[in-house]
């Protein structure tokens, strides 16, 4: 599938749900942010962009053609959704950059002799990146 194809698709879904009536029962406004939801899964389905720039894309579209910015914006003031964020970019960053793995390696090489000293070298290690990383606890 061609990424045109792929962006045409992402991009029908919302236009889509524009102009087709809502359930009874179901307000305009909401039969929209439908649309833009969808919009966001199956642009993560198909993947012509990188997750970031879809969501964007999807959150950036709804506030502006549902003129509720303050509705759609409303979810990320909790503090809940900051600290799950900030726990995942946190775990990336320690995958990317290797520096768990770094500091792992050098408690090995100095503490890590015999089997009973890499147990505390594990217990270690989680004391020494716990402080950093996030938690709901």
């Amino acid at each position: 599938m061609s990424k045109l194809l792929k962006i045409a698709i992402m991009f029908a879904i919302p236009l889509a749900m524009w102009f087709i009536t809502p359930p009874e029962g179901l307000s305009v406004e909401a039969w929209r942010l439908l649309g833009f939801y969808l919009m966001a899964i199956v642009g993560l389905v198909v993947k012509p962009w990188p997750a970031p720039i879809i969501l964007l894309l999807s959150i950036a579209g709804s506030a502006i053609f549902l003129n509720a910015t303050k509705n759609v914006l409303s979810g990320y003031a909790s503090t809940t959704v900051w600290l799950v964020f900030s726990a995942f970019s946190l775990s990336v960053a320690f995958v990317k950059t290797g520096l768990g793995r770094r500091i792992a390696y050098l408690l090995i090489k100095s503490l890590g002799h015999t089997t009973l000293r890499l147990g505390y070298v594990t217990a270690l290690l989680d004391l020494i990146i716990s402080p950093v990383t996030p938690s709901n606890t």
